[in-house]
């Protein structure tokens, strides 16, 4: 089976698409209070963040993913849309909260405290919804998944792959998600 590489396919990238929000103290903390430091955002997920490099490379990967008509929703699509990247396979809806992780910096640079909401990933790209990219999937030179997905989402995406024999490159993301 032609795997893309000459009808102009690309990669099928399924997964996380995480507005990261980086807090960095200037001084020491103390509990129960703030302290004065930088707070920067950080375009993220691991699955959005392989199809930007993707993307650097000259692909025009096929993301599969949910964001929400949010404050951060709308900062991880201006720039993938302004990149000429599709979004057709991002899911969005009112009742979509976009992914986010706070992580809060020790003084030297090392993570002190991290909250990851990212529930909408597996809430939202479901089995059903990835169903209706099965000829990207099937076109695709590769698909990337990524271990923000519920188990059915896995286990649906995997099973599209192997029905049209695509390769499957799986990224763990955590420790904990890797299981």
């Amino acid at each position: 089976m032609d795997r893309g590489l000459d009808n102009g396919a690309e990669a099928v990238v399924i997964g996380g698409m995480v507005l990261d929000v980086n807090a960095t103290p200037s001084t020491a903390t103390n509990r129960g209070t703030t302290a004065p430091g930088k707070i920067r955002y950080a375009l993220g997920g691991v699955a959005r963040n392989i199809a930007e490099c993707m993307s650097k490379l000259g692909a025009k990967p096929y993301m599969i993913s949910a964001v929400g008509f949010d404050l951060a929703g709308n900062m991880l699509l201006e720039p993938w849309r302004a990149a000429g990247l599709s979004v057709e396979g991002i899911r969005r809806s009112k009742d979509i909260e976009t992914a986010t992780v706070c992580i809060v910096f020790d003084g030297g640079g090392e993570l002190a405290a991290a909250v990851a909401s990212v529930e909408s990933i597996e809430k939202f790209v479901t089995p059903e919804w990835i169903t209706n990219f099965k000829n990207n999937i099937c076109s695709a030179p590769v698909m990337m998944v990524d271990a923000n997905l519920s188990p059915p989402a896995l286990l649906a995406s995997c099973q599209i792959a192997a029905e049209c024999g695509t390769p499957v490159w799986f990224e763990p993301v955590s420790v904990t998600k890797s299981k």
